[in-house]
C-alpha cells in the first residue's frame, strides 16, 4: 500500500479527486466530475461558479479554487457575498432593472445595476475581494474577530455565536493547499532528508498543475 501524506483534510479530497480521474476507478463516482472553481467576469465583476477554467474560456487568473464539491463551492459564494459586496444579478437583469432589489437593503450588494456605486467604488469591493481570495485574508479576519468581541461586550451573544461561525468558515476558506497549483505546468518536486548516514528521497509528480502521485527511495 502506498501512501501520501498531506497537509489537511482539504488536501487530501484534491488529491483523492485528482488519483481518481488520472485511475478512472469503477466506484467513487461522486468525484468522477470535473474540478469547481469560482470565478470573476470582467465587465462590473460578478463572482460564479465554473466547471472547469480552460473548459469555460476564462481567465485563469481570474479563477480561485478547486473546490471539491459544488455545495462547498455554494457556500463560499454565500460568505463571500456578506462581506463584499459585489453583484449577483446577470447581465441580462442589470440592462432591465430600474430599481434596486433587497440585496441593497440588505448592504449585500452596491446595485450598480441602477448607478448607486461608481465604477471606482465597485472596483474598490473587487480588488478586496481579489485581495481575500488570493489568500490575503488576515485584514478580514482582524476585522470580524473585533466585531465578534463588540457583540460579546454588548450581550449579543447569538450575533456573536453566528460571526464567530463564519469566522471559522471564512477560514476554512482561505486555507492554502498544495495538491492544486491552479496552473498548467508539469513538474517532479524532490525532497531530501538525511539523518547520520542515512536519508530518504522523495518524488511527487505533478502533472498540469496537479498532485497526482509520489515515490519514496
Amino acid at each position: 500500500i502506498e501512501t501520501v501524506v498531506v497537509c489537511s483534510e482539504v488536501e487530501a479530497l484534491l488529491l483523492e479527486n485528482n488519483l481518481i480521474q488520472k485511475y478512472k476507478t469503477t466506484y467513487n463516482t461522486l468525484l468522477k466530475d470535473d474540478k469547481i472553481y469560482l470565478s470573476l467576469t470582467r465587465e462590473w465583476p460578478k463572482l460564479h461558479i465554473v466547471r472547469t477554467y480552460e473548459a469555460n474560456s476564462v481567465d485563469p487568473s481570474r479563477c480561485y479554487g478547486p473546490y471539491v464539491a459544488l455545495q462547498k463551492a455554494k457556500q463560499a459564494l454565500e460568505y463571500l457575498q456578506d462581506f463584499f459586496p459585489f453583484r449577483t444579478f446577470s447581465d441580462r437583469e442589470k440592462r432591465n432593472r430600474t430599481r434596486p432589489c433587497i440585496l441593497y437593503q440588505m448592504h449585500r450588494c452596491l446595485a450598480p445595476c441602477v448607478g448607486k456605486c461608481s465604477k471606482q467604488e465597485y472596483q474598490s469591493v473587487v480588488e478586496q475581494l481579489e485581495s481575500f481570495l488570493h489568500g490575503n485574508s488576515e485584514k478580514v479576519f482582524r476585522c470580524l474577530q473585533e466585531e465578534i468581541e463588540h457583540s460579546a461586550e454588548a450581550m449579543e451573544y447569538e450575533k456573536a455565536a453566528v460571526l464567530a461561525h463564519r469566522l471559522r468558515a471564512l477560514r476554512a476558506l482561505s486555507h492554502r493547499q498544495y495538491v492544486d497549483r491552479q496552473q498548467t505546468a508539469s513538474f517532479d518536486v524532490v525532497g531530501w532528508y538525511s539523518e547520520g548516514r542515512k536519508g530518504v528521497l522523495c518524488y511527487l509528480y505533478y502533472r498540469e498543475g496537479r498532485l497526482e502521485g509520489s515515490r519514496v527511495d
